[in-house]
């Protein structure tokens, strides 16, 4: 079904559409040092009726001190929830249970809000009324100059995405499925509530934004960077443990499933299947820079990784094979793995990859 032809099925008052107010909701974990930077970025972009929601995720450092010292001082605006830590997940879900503005947006304590672009994306939430509005992002390796930053750019037509296909198309070629980079309607996201992320697991956005895209009625793109992405060392994507190489080997485990039942055609599987394979790749990678190194630990992350994966070998290698990104990726793994052979020792031959090596193999 065109996309533009399911507007009438969620339409707000005509109040929310005009004037949409929003819930902006800020998981806080051991953040001293960048929550004071996060708010400051926020405030300029809040308008009147919108609210912050801060949660405490238990931190052990001066966080949540800081949070209850922001909302004595803003007190119409914002408030802190306190929990006991239950990771990013739960806290974002506790944070949405609280919300009660027509849009919600999730920004991470670390993160800044590139306000002036944020009131151009409201602006786009009146023009619309998407249940999911996507936009940029700005990318800035702490400890460089903001010169350097980079953005994400999405493959989407401006405005009103036209199908859902394209949008799960561009979803996993974009490879950005960052919770930050969308802003949601409240009363859509309350079809996933309460568990809208996944409690316990890391890379909680692979396995939570393809299930939103695929639930839109409505979605429109912005090409605007609303929020500054700052990759820091010590932060959750930075710290490799057994457990968070596993869950981002199959962080597409629930995902793939629902592509192969999907509306949207074969050419949505495959593209999600590369995604999944590019994600245990570098899983493997992380795996394989835990000290002590052990097989063991690259052994379980390409298990999972392969377990995950919908493709037949020869299906993923013909995707592969169909454009140059895609072979250098094909390469890349390959290469990748065999280097780190005395890690992996015969487990690796396991029937699937020994599978995909060798279709490798007879077509080059």
């Amino acid at each position: 079904m065109h996309m533009t032809s399911w507007a009438a099925m969620n339409h707000e008052t005509a109040s929310d559409q005009m004037n949409p107010s929003l819930s902006f909701l800020i998981p806080v974990y051991n953040v001293e040092r960048y929550l004071d930077d996060c708010l400051n970025s926020l405030l300029p972009a809040v308008q009147p009726g919108d609210e912050i929601i801060l949660v405490n995720d238990g931190s052990k450092d001066a966080s949540g001190a800081l949070c209850d010292s922001w909302q004595q001082k803003h007190r119409a605006i914002i408030s802190v929830i306190h929990q006991t830590n239950q990771g990013l997940s739960v806290a974002r879900n506790r944070a949405f249970a609280a919300s009660t503005k027509a849009y919600v947006y999730f920004l991470d304590s670390d993160d800044l809000l590139c306000h002036k672009d944020f009131t151009e994306a409201r602006n786009a939430l009146k023009a619309s009324n998407p249940d999911i509005l996507t936009c940029d992002a700005l990318i800035w390796h702490e400890g460089t100059p903001r010169e350097a930053e980079s953005r994400v750019v999405h493959s989407l037509p401006k405005g009103i995405i036209p199908s859902r296909e394209t949008a799960l198309l561009s979803t996993f070629r974009d490879n950005f499925l960052s919770s930050s980079s969308r802003i949601f309607k409240h009363s859509f996201l309350t079809r996933w509530a309460p568990d809208i992320f996944p409690p316990g697991q890391y890379y909680e956005d692979n396995a939570t934004i393809p299930h939103l895209v695929d639930g839109a009625d409505r979605m429109a793109y912005l090409p605007l960077p609303i929020f500054r992405y700052r990759i820091r060392e010590g932060s959750i994507t930075r710290s490799h443990t057994v457990q968070r190489c596993i869950d981002l080997s199959s962080s597409f485990k629930g995902v793939l499933p629902s592509m192969v039942s999907s509306r949207q055609g074969q050419a949505v599987e495959h593209a999600a299947n590369v995604l999944a394979l590019k994600h245990m790749v570098q899983a493997v990678r992380n795996a394989s820079q835990i000290r002590p190194i052990k097989r063991d630990h690259i052994d379980i992350t390409i298990t999972h990784g392969l377990n995950t994966l919908t493709l037949s070998p020869q299906e993923l290698f013909n995707e592969l094979s169909k454009s140059r990104e895609h072979r250098k990726l094909l390469g890349h793994a390959r290469g990748m793995l065999l280097h780190r052979w005395r890690y992996v020792s015969a487990r690796m031959a396991m029937a699937r990859w020994k599978q995909f090596l060798d279709a490798f193999r007879q077509n080059h």
